[in-house]
């Protein structure tokens, strides 16, 4: 594994490709939404993740896993033979779709097709408990947030060795937070609580910067911007320039639980049903 300091050249350089490639394919301004469709639904989102191709995955309280393409049609569905509560779906890092189940302490690895490859139980010898997890860059490696002692980890699931271990508690209030996802993203780690904001790490688990956001229920990645619900308003920040463009937008529905800003659409989901919006 390379030190975070000899990625972040080649990070900065594929950044502003990235960022140039983005300026052409988004409006320069908050863009004006148009309602393109909705599609009703019978149990309510509890995690979404979009793959690099724009496909959006949402895991519903009951279970169950639905693809979607960008302008909502059901690609495909996935109904579990074990029922659990689900706690995150991942599909950007690899082609495989990570599923975890806090109550269960398991975790689940789809295909694209959302045909189940495995499953993998965290090992009770290395984790106390896992408040959250995601699959790491690498496909090999799994993140995850321990609450017993109140730490950031990540450990090889083949072998079950430890490969980072970084205390959270001079980070974090351990009587006052709420860990809802996380994702490794272009050799950075990010921690989402709810009470205090998105906390950033390098690859190696060294604590990099904290995004101050306070009662934000949903975060997500697009490029190179980290965009986030306020009640009915999304808004955008730029992770490696401040000084860039934000965007800051009124979402014109009630109840909005999660957002997928994807090249031309918004898609946002509410208890009840997925909202697709055109982007002008």
């Amino acid at each position: 594994m390379q030190p975070f300091t000899t990625n972040r050249v080649g990070g900065k350089l594929l950044g502003v490709v990235a960022w140039l490639y983005s300026l052409a394919a988004w409006p320069q301004s908050s863009p004006q939404l148009i309602l393109h469709s909705q599609v009703p639904i019978s149990s309510t989102p509890v995690s979404l993740s979009v793959d690099k191709n724009d496909f959006v995955y949402i895991g519903f309280e009951d279970g169950v896993i639905t693809k979607y393409d960008s302008v909502g049609k059901v690609q495909l569905v996935f109904s579990p033979q074990r029922l659990g509560a689900i706690s995150l779906v991942e599909a950007w890092p690899t082609m495989l779709v990570f599923v975890f189940y806090k109550e269960l302490q398991n975790c689940l690895f789809l295909d694209r097709f959302l045909n189940e490859q495995s499953a993998y139980a965290i090992d009770p010898n290395m984790v106390g408990f896992a408040r959250i997890a995601t699959l790491a860059q690498d496909g090999s490696s799994i993140w995850l947030m321990d609450e017993v002692d109140f730490s950031l980890k990540k450990y090889a699931k083949n072998t079950n060795q430890p490969m980072v271990n970084t205390a959270l508690d001079l980070l974090l209030d351990p009587t006052g937070y709420n860990i809802v996802w996380m994702r490794e993203y272009q050799n950075l780690v990010f921690l989402h609580d709810v009470n205090s904001g998105v906390l950033i790490f390098d690859n190696l688990g060294n604590f990099k910067k904290k995004v101050e956001l306070k009662n934000t229920n949903f975060v997500g990645i697009r490029n190179e911007e980290l965009y986030y619900l306020e009640g009915n308003f999304l808004k955008t920040i730029h992770l490696y320039n401040a000084q860039q463009r934000q965007w800051e937008f009124s979402i014109p529905i009630k109840g909005v639980l999660q957002a997928a800003l994807l090249e031309k659409h918004l898609l946002v989901t509410t208890s009840k049903a997925i909202h697709i919006f055109s982007l002008r």
